[in-house]
């Protein structure tokens, strides 16, 4: 287990990535080369999405209800391992905006993806492939399958309560540093780098 000061400094930053993704200007870049299709046209409205992947696919009987783009920081932590040092992946810190660039949530540890209800939604299994687009410098993009979804914070339905798999896509940056960087005297070093992806949520279908 780590001390505490060191608990207490990865929380900390989260709490500062959070704030710094919140305040952040930065221009959209859109992913270079990746074909387009929607899956819903009235679940997107308006969203230009990349083919998805064969292998991460969702089973039939779902259907996409929400897109949102997340923008922020994977946090990485030089850490001690069995064959020496590396840098670990801690969370996501990130705020959820929509097409016209409104903050409608955030998403961090767990992971979870949180909306301005109070809705929240837990994830677990991801399932990945490298980044189409450019798997030397952007994280996987993912399929994950939503472990536990709450309420709003009044007791009813709240935006994510419905959602049943997560995907993650059109992904820039995020990758951890070079791994040259973390050495023994870096251990214990934290280093949260920019990342944008596409969130696609989806719930299942009526019957």
């Amino acid at each position: 287990m780590p001390p505490a000061h060191r608990v207490r400094r990865i929380s900390w930053l989260l709490s500062a990535a959070t704030a710094l993704a919140v305040a952040a200007v930065a221009v959209w870049t859109p992913w270079a080369d990746a074909a387009r299709t929607s899956p819903s046209q009235s679940a997107v409205r308006g969203w230009e999405l990349p083919e998805i992947p064969d292998e991460i696919k969702v089973p039939d009987g779902n259907e996409p209800f929400l897109v949102t783009r997340g923008k922020g920081v994977q946090i990485y932590q030089c850490q001690s391992t069995a064959s020496g040092v590396a840098w670990t992946f801690i969370a996501p810190s990130a705020i959820l905006l929509d097409r016209r660039g409104k903050r409608v949530g955030d998403h961090g540890f767990g992971p979870y993806w949180r909306a301005l209800d109070g809705s929240l939604v837990q994830g677990h299994m991801a399932v990945a492939v490298p980044a189409p687009n450019d798997p030397e410098h952007a994280i996987p993009w993912l399929r994950i399958t939503a472990r536990t979804a709450t309420p709003a914070r009044d007791g009813g339905q709240g935006t994510f309560t419905p959602t049943t798999f997560i995907h993650r896509l059109a992904t820039v940056g995020g990758v951890a540093p070079a791994a040259d960087t973390c050495t023994t005297a870096a251990v214990g070093t934290v280093a949260p780098v920019d990342y944008e992806a596409i969130y696609v949520f989806y719930r299942a279908t009526e019957p």
